[in-house]
């Protein structure tokens, strides 16, 4: 009988407002046991490529993610999973995104 698979997929490294760096969310997950975890910083795809790298050193799956940050009465976290970083809308969208998030951090 196989057993259901264990993920995380909402986490964040210190690209966003994570503790530790994108290889180290891998690291961890594969030291946890999961089958899977998702990176979803903030507004940035800055660490994709180095979790999926480390990622596949540990044969651990990492899909790419995201969490958008939109403004809707208040902030709506919107999480986007196995997404492309290269899209260049998504892409666009993060960077206005994550443009913006200085001034609402101050707020």
């Amino acid at each position: 009988m196989s057993r259901a698979g264990h993920c995380d997929l909402h986490v964040h490294s210190t690209c966003s407002d994570g503790t530790v760096p994108p290889a180290e969310v891998a690291r961890r997950a594969k030291a946890a046991a999961l089958d899977a975890v998702a990176l979803t910083d903030h507004d940035t795809f800055a660490g994709i490529a180095e979790a999926l790298d480390a990622g596949a050193r540990l044969g651990m799956r990492v899909v790419p993610g995201i969490e958008l940050s939109l403004p809707h009465a208040g902030t709506f976290h919107m999480i986007g999973l196995g997404v492309d970083p290269a899209d260049a809308r998504l892409r666009a969208v993060a960077d206005l995104l994550c443009d913006g998030r200085g001034p609402r951090n101050l707020a």
